[in-house]
């Protein structure tokens, strides 16, 4: 996109803030109320890839260019990170756990870095599900869409093998990306009231868990891997929010806070990363409240500084392909 749109970084300062909450360990209902955040961050990045024009490539050297620059925007930080982490923990504690960082840097472990690992496994299909969802019409992709879910819901059932379930995560997400990245053809009436009717599902399904277990049920229960119950409420929250993204951009530049948002939501991959040590410190010693607002500020800070330091390191480069490449590591 040569013009940022503004209201798709606002979908991912919202989402990012849910991560940020949840994480902050919040009382079970406001842990409920952001639990649309993965699918929102997935749905946006699949909008923007879609609207960037990606997928489109008519030769091996473009392919091979798209996953270098995915490798280098994705997976390249996250191995800066946790180095970076690495290393100060052994300073501090005097010994790391080795299954943890091999799990890390493979982004296999069940640490936060998970998240990650859905961003980049999606990141390298996301050429072939443009390229075969693109010719379909809308029934066929809803279809394909609803017998995805239906197919990752039986296969959830199945087993919970730790690496079988890493499998079976990807499904849902996939799902997610294919939908994010064929909401184009939507009218915005449609999406809404798809929304409406996956909020409707949600809560037919939550009434129905009250009732059998005498007590609400959180979808974060059918988080790992996402179920429908879980898929009904984020997506239906997710539509929503995607609807009326415009009419929260206006709401929040006539607060002042649209170019606070829009920074967050331009810098998401890197607060994300730099939360995870403050957040893991906080919570041992805070309360939900103080841990979030401390976490979130300090993050935000920490990234701000950086950007403003590699942009004037940056001014010094002299190749322009390393100069590209510093950018997309340190800046997204």
């Amino acid at each position: 996109m040569n013009n940022r749109d503004n209201s798709y970084d606002v979908l991912r300062w919202i989402a990012l803030t849910g991560i940020i909450l949840v994480h902050s360990k919040p009382i079970v209902f406001w842990e409920q109320i952001r639990n649309f955040d993965v699918p929102l961050m997935v749905l946006v990045s699949a909008v923007c890839f879609k609207l960037s024009g990606g997928g489109i490539f008519f030769n091996k050297e473009q392919i091979i260019e798209y996953y270098k620059k995915r490798f280098i925007r994705l997976v390249l930080p996250s191995w800066i990170f946790l180095t970076f982490y690495f290393v100060i923990s052994f300073m501090v504690v005097g010994n790391v756990d080795l299954i943890k960082v091999i799990t890390c840097y493979t982004l296999t472990t069940k640490w936060y870095l998970w998240i990650i690992r859905v961003l980049v496994v999606i990141a390298f299909l996301a050429p072939w599900l443009l390229r075969y969802t693109k010719p379909l019409s809308n029934k066929k992709l809803i279809a394909i869409c609803i017998m995805g879910l239906l197919l990752g819901e039986l296969l959830a059932c199945l087993s919970d093998n730790y690496w079988y379930i890493i499998i079976v995560m990807f499904i849902p997400y996939i799902v997610y990306y294919c939908i994010g990245m064929n909401l184009y053809r939507f009218s915005s009436r449609s999406i809404l009231l798809t929304g409406v009717i996956l909020i409707t599902i949600y809560s037919v399904v939550a009434l129905y868990l009250y009732v059998k277990t005498g007590n609400y049920v959180p979808t974060q229960a059918f988080k790992y891997p996402p179920r429908l119950y879980y898929t009904s409420y984020a997506l239906g929250i997710s539509a929503i929010l995607f609807v009326y993204r415009e009419r929260i951009v206006f709401l929040l530049e006539k607060v002042h806070l649209l170019r606070f948002s829009s920074f967050v939501g331009s810098h998401t991959f890197w607060i994300y990363l730099w939360h995870i040590p403050i957040v893991d410190y906080m919570t041992n010693y805070c309360d939900s409240i103080t841990t979030f607002f401390t976490v979130y500020s300090m993050t935000i800070l920490i990234v701000y500084i950086q950007t403003i330091l590699i942009k004037k390191m940056c001014n010094w480069i002299d190749s322009p392909v390393v100069y590209k490449n510093i950018k997309m590591i340190f800046l997204g």
